[in-house]
């Protein structure tokens, strides 16, 4: 993260989704294989594009941890993770069967009652990746059903 808070809109690359998703899953394998969650990905349509290595791969790994995390007790983790172009846009979604309780909380209004010094880390962290997604021209779209799940959309 202390890597990607220094990103600047020209320290952007050609980056592999595949390689990038796998790269995320070996960091977080232990926490994958113990729960027992799905991973499906299609990146067929758009495999590669033009954005930061290391924040693709940080975007990966932080989507699934919060996914398996917070996906309710009934249910088995599953994420599906794919690429696709639309209106000449790159687009990357990756949905879940989570509660989304944390993609609620960042798509809804900002306003919020709890102290200052009782932060989530959790929303700490998806908010900084949508401002180093912004930062590199891209855009974050957010939905959550807790009893569905969430979908983020980044379009680059």
């Amino acid at each position: 993260m202390a890597y990607c808070s220094r990103l600047s809109p020209d320290q952007k690359e050609k980056v592999s989704m595949s390689s990038a998703l796998s790269k995320s899953i070996v960091q977080i394998n232990a926490l994958i294989h113990e729960s027992e969650a799905e991973i499906f990905s299609d990146f067929s349509e758009v495999p590669e594009i033009l954005f930061n290595t290391k924040l693709l791969e940080s975007i990966f790994k932080s989507l699934i941890e919060y996914s398996i995390i917070h996906t309710p007790a009934q249910r088995k983790p599953a994420i599906d993770i794919f690429s696709y172009q639309e209106n000449d846009e790159n687009i990357l979604l990756i949905k879940d069967n989570s509660d989304g309780s944390i993609m609620r909380k960042l798509s809804g209004p900002q306003a919020t009652t709890e102290k200052t010094n009782n932060i989530d880390s959790d929303i700490l962290t998806f908010n900084a990746l949508k401002l180093q997604i912004e930062q590199l021209g891209g855009h974050l779209e957010i939905m959550a059903n807790s009893s569905v799940g969430s979908s983020i959309k980044v379009r680059f």
